[in-house]
Formats: structure tokens, C-alpha cells, sequence
């Protein structure tokens, strides 16, 4: 939001930030401060001090004359406050804000004087609750001690941050309240009061006649304007407030609805109860009775307590709140510079120090009523200015953001309040007497001396002479001799009145007070706003000669050299802000378009100067292009004779081409007459082929057929070796009877000669044989079995790879191992080896059958073999379908036997090479080069030697079959 506030001074820090620890009901409590200022007023309005009449009993209509008055400024109060919510120092310090762009020297006028109203306050109070606590409990102590100790204990709290005097004012405003509001109900419950006294007002006039009258009322509400809205000390903190778009409007209108009990309830039933002698005296010995019907004779403590804490909150407020105003100003560079520092709890030590220290000296002269007087004048000011600003701004800045927008019709309300604190300025101060007055334009212009000091050190920094011959302090001299004369004159005709002419001296002093508020008018605020906007528009004119004229003639001299690039003039517009409707107004409006002009002159050099620009670029871009044009025809024409040059190899070289091209041609011709040949030859051959493939599918047939002889042979061999080896000679009977059981087999075979005749004797022979040539008979059996056994894995192989060979097709996988393992099943069995089938997703695979069943077949044997050789009965051998990351398939074959050799592996897929021990064998490289064939490979594994093997074939995935579910 404080960005877009207006202002004229870029070189103005932006406010600081400040912790926000305080509360609305802190806030609130500190604004008790204000708040209770009618207990120590309400004396002076009923009798009077020092020679200086009071109003009598008409003083409680003009305290609720006053607290109107304030309740009609708050609203504007509070919109003003937070439209600039990161600053400190209540209503005056923002509108310091507000009112630079028209005047520093109003902005320093509001603030300093809104300080020199709370000053007489922090020292009056002081000395009230020093008199209470003197007459209660230490009567042993002087009254000026005690107070100045009280102002230096509550500095020393403000200095240790604004959260302990939130911490310390809201017990001590707690107590005060409660206090105050037991004060007002009790009386009116006990029935002591008397309602008709109460009401019951009388005026009490300086002199007679109607013009006495209005005297007496102005100078009543003059100072009851001191206290009445005092309670915007709860605007003193916006910049600490936590929420304070939230909080701040909550502690302004609970201030000023607790301000209605001190200044309507409480004066109300005092005067009913006590009438308006006693309220002319010392409180704290005249309330007791207030408090009696309830308290008994703690009454007495009672009044002195509650005058002790009300007026604690008096010298704690101006500390919090006032000084930090001081501060505020010094950072917006109105006060002289160190005003604005700060401790490391963000305490505004400096100003803090200074309030205590100007409160004190006024707690040692007494704090008559005449300072008091003299002070109002500033405070008025100070809380008059702000319904100004904030209607200011409504008309010259409605765009401005405002989180709270006071209702329609407040801020008339807010200048009618700011009115008639004037006009009983001007009616009622001089009642007060000359000193007064004197002392009230003194303090006045006590912050211009301040402003004064903080632009010579300013202008020291920059090298610049101290004190400069401007407008303003030409005007500000000449008023303040007007003031002198005046005051010359006020005292030469006063003088020569008789003192029974009251009402013309009267008279006399309040045209001596206008002529003294037009005098800070005209000699403080007027030529600072003359001397403002001269010097705003000098600045801008100093700027635009410096900066664009000076551009201008630079530019204008280097488009005379014909330096286009140089030929710039920049331009930025700053417009003069001016409030003032005047002459002076008027001038800075006629600057403005002077400006408007100016920048339409330099638009129009830059325009001119891009054209120029744009023609000699124009330009150059044409003498390029002719240039590029010509050069571009010489490389055409050179271009052209090499092209001939070329042709001319050109032709000779394709004529050697053509010839070349012949002799090609006459080998093509001679070459698909060999291809034609040799395709009638593949054609012979295929030929062949089918007719073995024929072949094969018979012998495959006859093949079968003998294999199942072989096994019926192999059992029966088998069953008689193991008889053989577990008979004795003795029991040779048994093995006739079992040759005999067996004549449908073997034993035919044996006993029956080839035309199915029995031989005679033949068991005899056996017999004799089995006598003499036991041992050598079972071995021959064996190795009968074993010849069997050969003759029968021989013919199987035979048989598994008997099929038609060279088709590619796609092959279920766990069909073909299980042929393989078929195949091998005798082998395996005998060897003891366990086979392990991994088939979770067994995938189909695109193959030649027999080519991969050969592959497995040979793989199960050499696995088998490996198995056999390996001592302990834990054989096992694992066949296993897998994907792998490219979706291809493998088949592994694993065994935990001798396993391989790193040398082996070396050299396992070389042709000829193989590890059987008679050499004889294939080997391993016709399995992979049958892999090569389609389309797959084979490689083997081994840790080496006792560490198995395996084997993987890899194969291409299916083409239109993913995988099948199986189930070994």
C-alpha cells in the first residue's frame, strides 16, 4: 500500500519494519492513557486555577460536547492509520505520510506538535500519583522525587520494548477500569445519587453578557480537546500491531466506547452524588464516598488506588506512543537524524530518553495549568491536521488502497470536529493569558527549528552551503516579524484599556490569537507550500536542462557529424505534483506541458533519426546487394568455362564407362546362363531331397518297429543278467525253469533253432556251460545288454532326427524337450539322475523341430554322461524355458556334474574338437551351427571343474503364438 502513496521525495527510506508482538486489547489498555486525562481537567473546568475561571457545573455537557466531537474524527482517524500500515507514531506520523506531497514543513508541524501535546501529560500525571502514593504510604518522600522516579521506571520499561508495555499497562488498565466502573455503579445502586443535581448545569462566565458566555464555553471546550480525544493513542502502534487491518480499527472504537465512562457516566454521577464543589478538589481525597456503600472504610484506599493507577496510565502512554512519533519523523528525514535510532528490542531510545527528560522538567516546575494550556494549542493541531489529510486524499488520491474506508459522511464530520477545535482556539486560548499563547506559537514552531537542522546537516553531507536563500525562509522571517509587531500592538492597546472593559480586552486577545494562528499559517505553512512547489519545479526544470535539453543538443550536433547512433535524446518524463490551486499550481501545469512538449520533440528527433537510419541502412543493403551481384556474375562466368572444361572430361569418361558397361553386360549374360544352370541342378535337387524325405517317414516307420524288438530284447536280458549274478550253481534248476518260463522271448530265442525247433540237450549244454563258464557268462551277458542298449539309443537317435529337417515353423517347447528327455529316459534312469522341468510360462518358439530336438538330445546325453562319471547319488539335472530382455526364448540345461574346463570352454564350439576319450564324436559345433540355422545360438557355462554346467539355446520368439500354459 505505501507504494502508491504520493510523494515527491524518492530519496525518502521506505518505513522499516517492526516486529508485530501487541494485541488490540494491549493497544486499548495503553490508550487508557488518554482515556482517563478528564480526572485531572475535570478540577480546572468546575472551579478554575490560577486566577483562570472554570465553567462550573456546565462543564459536564462540554466534556460530552468533546468526546462527540473526537467520536466524529475517529472513523477518518482510523482510514488514514491504515493506509499506511508499516508505520509507528499515531494519526500525526502518518500524516506526515500524507501530507509531503503538499509541504514537509506541514508534515513536520503536525508531528512535533502532536509531541508537545502528550509532553505536559507524562509529567502531570507523574506528579498526580506521586501526591496519591505521598498521602497514602510515603509521606516520608518529596512529591517531585517520587514522580520523577515513576517517569524513570516507566522509561526504563519502554526501553525494554514495546511488549512489556503491552505486559505492564494491561494489568494496570484492568484495575483502573474496574475501579472507574465501580466508582459509577455503586452510587447508583446505593441511591445516593441525586439525579436532578446531576442534570442541573451551571455556567460560570469570566464577564457578563452573552459574549462572556461563548468565551467561557470556547475556552471549556479548548480544554476539554486535550483530553477528549486523547484515546487515538491506540493509534500509536499500527506498525507493531499484529493483523493490524484487524486489530487496529477493534482498539480504536473500544478506546472510545471506554472514553464514554470517564467523560458522560463518571462526571454524571459525581456531580449528582457529590455535587460541583467537591469536583474541583483533589479527587483522590473527594471519591471516597463513591466507594463507601460497597467498601466500607476501605473507601478512602479505594479513591486513592484508583486515582494512583488511572494516572500511572498517563505517564505511560506519552513514552510508548509520542516518542515513537519523533522517531517516525526523523526516518521520514523531518528531524534531525539520530531522533531515529533504535535499540536492539526496536525501542526508539533516542526520543524515548528526550520525552522523559522534557517530562521531567516540567514535573519540577509543576505542570501549572497555563503549560497545559499552551500544550493544547500543539495537540489540537496535531489531532486537527489528520481530518484535513485524510479529506485530502479522498479527493486528490480516491485510488488509493484503504483496507478500512471510513463510512459516508464521517469525514465531513471528521473537518466539522477540526472546525470547531479551532474556532475554540481562537475563542476560548486566550483566556489562558498571553504566556499562553506565547508559549503555545513557541512550541509550534519549535519542530520548523528541528526541520531546519536536519536540512543543514543534510546539505552539509552533499557539500552544499548550510543555510540557503529560499522562498520559505524569506516568507517564514518576514510572519514572524508580523508576529512580533503584532504582539506590540496586542500589548500597547491592552495596556491603554481600562481593566473594566473586559470584553474589549477579550476581544483584543482573540484578534491577537487569529492574528498568531495565521501567523503559523502564513509564516510556517503557506510559504512552505510555495517554497515546496518552487522547488519541485525547480528540480524538475534543473533536471530536464541537465538531462534532456542537454541530450538534445548533443544529439542535434551528432546528426550534424552524421553520427546517427549518437543522435539520441532521452527523455523521461517526471511530472511536477503540485496541490496548490494557484499561480503556483498554474506554473507547474504550464512546466508539465513544457515536458509533454519536449518528449513529443524528442519522440519526433528519435523518429527522424530511425528514418535516417532506416535510408542509409537502405542504402548500404543496395550497394551490398550490387556488389554481391557482380561478384556473383564473375564466379557464374568462371563458373561456366570450368562446366566446359568438365563436359568435356565428362564425355570422355563416359564413353570408357559405356565401353566398360559392354564388356559388363556380355559377363552378365554369361553368368545367368550359369544360374539357370545351377537352378535346374537345385531344382534336381530339391527333387531328391523330397523323395528322402519319403524315405525318411519309411524309415522312421521300420525304425520304430525294431526299437520296440530292442526293448522287449533289453528287458529280458536284463532280468535274466540280474538273475545270473543273484543265482547260484546251485539253483541252476531255477534258472532253467526260468529259461523255460521265458521261451516266449529270450528264452525261444535261445532254445528254438531258426525253423522254431527245439534243440535237444540244450539246457544239458547250459547247464555244463553255466559249470564251467559262470563268470565268463555274465559277462557276456552284460555286455550283450549293453550292445543292446547301444543298438537301441542308436536307432532312437536315429528316429528323433529321422524327420523332415530345414522347416521353420512355430514349435510348442515343452513338446520337444519332453521327446528329448524320452529319447534319453533309459540313460538317465540307469545313471540315477533326478530331472527337474522349470516350466512356469513355457513359451512356443519359432524352430526346426528336428534340428532343435537333435540339440537337446545331444545336450540331455552329454549331460547324462558328465552326471554318470560324478561319485555320490545326488544327481540332478534342470531344464528350463525362459524370456530374456530382448523376447527371445531360451532353454537351459543344467547339471551339477564334473563341469567344464576354462580351457574346454575355450575351444567347446571348435569343429572336430570333443572330449569323449576315443575321439570319436562330433563335438559341440554341429549343435551350434544347427542353432546359427535358425536364427538362435548356443552357448555354454561352467565355473569350472566339480562346478556343473549349463546350456542355454536361445530361440526367436513366436510370431503369432505368446506362450502357452504347462504343466510338467
Amino acid at each position: 500500500m505505501d507504494s502508491k502513496r504520493p510523494t515527491l521525495r524518492p530519496d525518502v527510506a521506505v518505513p522499516r519494519s517492526h516486529p508485530r508482538t501487541v494485541g488490540w486489547l494491549g493497544t486499548t489498555a495503553v490508550a487508557m492513557g488518554g482515556i482517563n486525562q478528564s480526572l485531572f481537567l475535570i478540577g480546572a473546568l468546575f472551579i478554575g486555577q490560577d486566577q483562570i475561571p472554570g465553567q462550573g457545573s456546565a462543564a459536564v455537557p462540554l466534556l460530552i460536547i468533546g468526546l462527540l466531537l473526537s467520536w466524529a474524527a475517529t472513523p477518518g482517524w482510523t482510514e488514514l492509520i491504515l493506509m499506511y500500515p508499516n508505520r509507528v507514531g499515531g494519526i500525526a506520523a502518518t500524516c506526515a505520510e500524507a501530507f509531503r506531497p503538499y509541504s514537509p514543513v506541514l508534515a513536520n508541524l503536525t508531528g512535533v506538535c502532536y509531541w508537545w501535546g502528550w509532553l505536559p501529560t507524562c509529567g502531570l500525571t507523574a506528579l498526580l500519583s506521586a501526591s496519591a502514593l505521598n498521602q497514602w504510604c510515603m509521606p516520608w518522600c518529596p512529591i517531585p522525587l517520587l514522580g520523577t522516579c515513576i517517569v524513570l521506571v516507566f522509561t526504563a520499561v519502554n526501553l525494554c520494548g514495546v511488549k512489556w508495555v503491552m505486559c505492564l499497562a494491561m494489568p494496570v488498565a484492568t484495575v483502573s477500569a474496574t475501579l472507574a466502573f465501580l466508582s459509577a455503579v455503586i452510587p447508583i445502586f446505593s441511591g445516593r445519587v441525586d439525579w436532578h443535581q446531576a442534570f442541573t448545569f451551571h455556567l460560570t462566565v469570566p464577564f457578563a453578557g452573552w459574549f462572556g458566555q461563548v468565551t467561557s464555553v470556547m475556552a471549556g471546550l479548548y480544554l476539554i480537546g486535550f483530553a477528549a480525544p486523547a484515546f487515538e493513542q491506540a493509534a500509536c502502534h499500527v506498525g507493531e500491531t499484529i493483523d493490524p487491518n484487524r486489530n487496529v480499527p477493534r482498539a480504536m472504537f473500544a478506546s472510545a466506547g471506554l472514553a464514554a465512562l470517564y467523560f458522560i457516566v463518571l462526571p454524571v454521577v459525581w456531580l449528582g452524588m457529590l455535587g460541583p464543589e467537591p469536583l474541583g478538589k483533589d479527587l483522590a481525597q473527594e471519591l471516597g464516598p463513591t466507594f463507601a456503600p460497597l467498601l466500607g472504610g476501605a473507601a478512602k484506599g479505594a479513591a486513592i488506588w484508583f486515582m494512583i493507577f488511572n494516572m500511572l496510565h498517563g505517564t505511560l502512554a506519552p513514552l510508548a506512543g509520542a516518542a515513537r512519533t519523533l522517531a517516525q519523523l526523523a526516518e521520514d528525514g523531518l528531524l534531525p537524524e539520530f531522533m531515529a535510532m533504535r535499540s536492539r528490542t526496536d525501542a526508539p531510545w533516542v526520543t524515548t530518553l528526550i520525552t522523559a527528560a522534557m517530562a521531567i522538567a516540567f514535573l519540577l516546575i509543576g505542570d501549572p495549568v497555563w503549560l497545559i494550556a499552551a500544550a493544547n494549542l500543539t495537540y489540537l493541531i496535531g489531532i486537527a491536521m489528520p481530518n484535513i489529510a485524510v479529506w485530502l486524499l479522498r479527493r486528490n488520491h480516491p485510488e488509493m488502497a484503504r483496507p478500512y474506508r471510513a463510512p459516508r459522511g464521517t469525514i465531513g464530520l471528521g473537518l466539522f470536529a477540526a472546525g470547531v477545535w479551532a474556532l475554540a482556539t481562537v475563542l476560548g486560548f486566550e483566556q489562558y493569558g498571553l504566556p499562553t499563547v506565547l508559549a503555545g506559537i513557541a512550541f509550534a514552531y519549535a519542530g520548523s527549528a528541528l526541520y531546519a537542522w536536519r536540512i543543514m546537516c543534510d546539505r552539509r553531507k552533499m557539500g552544499l552551503p548550510l543555510i540557503a536563500r529560499t522562498l520559505h525562509l524569506k516568507l517564514t522571517g518576514a510572519m514572524l516579524l508580523v508576529l512580533a509587531l503584532d504582539g506590540a500592538g496586542y500589548l500597547i492597546a491592552v495596556n491603554h484599556v481600562e481593566r473594566h472593559h473586559t470584553g474589549l480586552i477579550v476581544a483584543l486577545e482573540d484578534i491577537f490569537v487569529v492574528v498568531a494562528l495565521l501567523t503559523i499559517s502564513v509564516g510556517l505553512v503557506l510559504p512552505g507550500m510555495i517554497a515546496h512547489s518552487a522547488v519541485e519545479v525547480s528540480k524538475a526544470a534543473d533536471y530536464l536542462v541537465r538531462g534532456t535539453l542537454a541530450d538534445f543538443t548533443r544529439a542535434m550536433r551528432a546528426l550534424a557529424a552524421g553520427d546517427l547512433e549518437a543522435a539520441k535524446a532521452h527523455f523521461k518524463f517526471a511530472p511536477v505534483i503540485v496541490q496548490s490551486r494557484d499561480e503556483v499550481g498554474h506554473m507547474a501545469e504550464s512546466f508539465n506541458k513544457l515536458q509533454e512538449e519536449i518528449g513529443r520533440a524528442a519522440d519526433g528527433l528519435e523518429g527522424a533519426r530511425e528514418g535516417l537510419s532506416r535510408a542509409r541502412s537502405a542504402l548500404t543493403e543496395t550497394n551490398e546487394r550490387l556488389r554481391l551481384e557482380l561478384a556473383e556474375r564473375m564466379r557464374a562466368e568462371e563458373s561456366l568455362r570450368k562446366a566446359h572444361e568438365e563436359l568435356e572430361l565428362r564425355v570422355r569418361e563416359r564413353t570408357a564407362e559405356l565401353t566398360a558397361a559392354n564388356a559388363k553386360l556380355h559377363r552378365e549374360i554369361s553368368q545367368r546362363k550359369q544360374a539357370q544352370q545351377a537352378l535346374a541342378e537345385m531344382n534336381a535337387q530339391i527333387a531328391t531331397v523330397s523323395r528322402k524325405a519319403g524315405m525318411a517317414e519309411v524309415a522312421n516307420s521300420v525304425l520304430h518297429n525294431v526299437g520296440n524288438i530292442l526293448n522287449s530284447v533289453n528287458v529280458s536280458v536284463s532280468l535274466v543278467a540280474e538273475r545270473l549274478r543273484d543265482t547260484p550253481i546251485a539253483d541252476l534248476p531255477n534258472a532253467v525253469g526260468l529259461l523255460r518260463t521265458n521261451a516266449g522271448d529270450l528264452g525261444a530265442y535261445l532254445m528254438e533253432d531258426p525253423v522254431g525247433r527245439q534243440v535237444p540237450g540244450f539246457l544239458e549244454m547250459l547247464a555244463q556251460y553255466w559249470t564251467t563258464e559262470h563268470n565268463e557268462l555274465v559277462g557276456e551277458v552284460d555286455r550283450l545288454q549293453g550292445s543292446v542298449q547301444h543298438i537301441k539309443d542308436i536307432i532312437t537317435r536315429q528316429q528323433a532326427l529321422s524327420g523332415v529337417s530345414g522347416v521353420l515353423e512355430e514349435v510348442p517347447l515343452p513338446k520337444v524337450i519332453n521327446d528329448a528327455l524320452a529319447i534319453n529316459a533309459d540313460a538317465l534312469q540307469k545313471s540315477g539322475i533326478t530331472v527337474h522341468r522349470e516350466f512356469d510360462s513355457v513359451p512356443w518358439a519359432t524352430c526346426d523341430r528336428v534340428k532343435l530336438t537333435q540339440i537337446l538330445v545331444n545336450l540331455i546325453a552329454n549331460a547324462e554322461e558328465s552326471l554318470a562319471e560324478m561319485p555320490g547319488t545326488d544327481r540332478r539335472l534342470t531344464l528350463r524355458t525362459q524370456t530374456n530382455a530382448d523376447g527371445g526364448v531360451e532353454i537351459c540345461v543344467i547339471d551339477n556334474g564334473r563341469g567344464i574346463a576354462r580351457e574346454v570352454q575355450e575351444r567347446l564350439f571348435t569343429y572336430g574338437f570333443t572330449t569323449k576319450k576315443d575321439g570319436h564324436g562330433f563335438g559341440l559345433h554341429a549343435s551350434a551351427l544347427a542353432a546359427q540355422d535358425m536364427g538362435g545360438t548356443l552357448r555354454a557355462h561352467s565355473d569350472g571343474a566339480n562346478c556343473g554346467a549349463s546350456f542355454i539355446v536361445t530361440l526367436a520368439p513366436p510370431r503369432a503364438v505368446s506362450s502357452i500354459p504347462f504343466a510338467a
